[in-house]
């Protein structure tokens, strides 16, 4: 005997997993990305030190900006350097899904010696999610 009430219902579950089943792999044909760092721009505050006295104690802040093309998120690692990379310091900064630029301020302080060694350059080295360096930057002239 034909059951017409059972076929139209294993007909529409056959539908319902065919949809089912292209939405999902539509939805996998296109992954995210992660997000990727174009760029770094660099500056420095105060920029010139010509109008401190050599032995003044100074604080010098540094800020990185970085520039970045958007997808879905993570850990932006790298680490910064005060000294031109004789020592440097890890950071890492979460970047939400969408995100196009962010900043790190970092600083150093201290004495201006008389030799102008300090402050060195300044920047910063990305490590994730790829490879980038920034200029080094220093605030311009020479205590007095």
């Amino acid at each position: 005997m034909f059951r017409p009430l059972a076929l139209i219902l294993v007909l529409t579950l056959l539908l319902s997993l065919i949809f089912l089943t292209s939405i999902a792999s539509a939805s996998s044909a296109t992954p995210k990305t992660g997000f990727h760092v174009n760029s770094i721009t660099m500056t420095v505050s105060p920029s010139t030190l010509s109008t401190w006295k050599c032995g003044s104690f100074i604080q010098i802040t540094w800020n990185a900006i970085f520039h970045l093309t958007p997808g879905t998120g993570g850990l932006l690692q790298f680490s910064y350097t005060e000294n031109n990379g004789r020592s440097q310091t890890p950071v890492q900064l979460t970047i939400l899904p969408g995100q196009v630029q962010t900043n790190f301020l970092f600083t150093w302080q201290g004495a201006l010696p008389l030799d102008h060694t300090q402050p060195g350059l300044g920047g910063v080295l990305v490590t994730a999610p790829n490879i980038l360096i920034s200029p080094t930057v220093k605030p311009g002239g020479f205590c007095r």
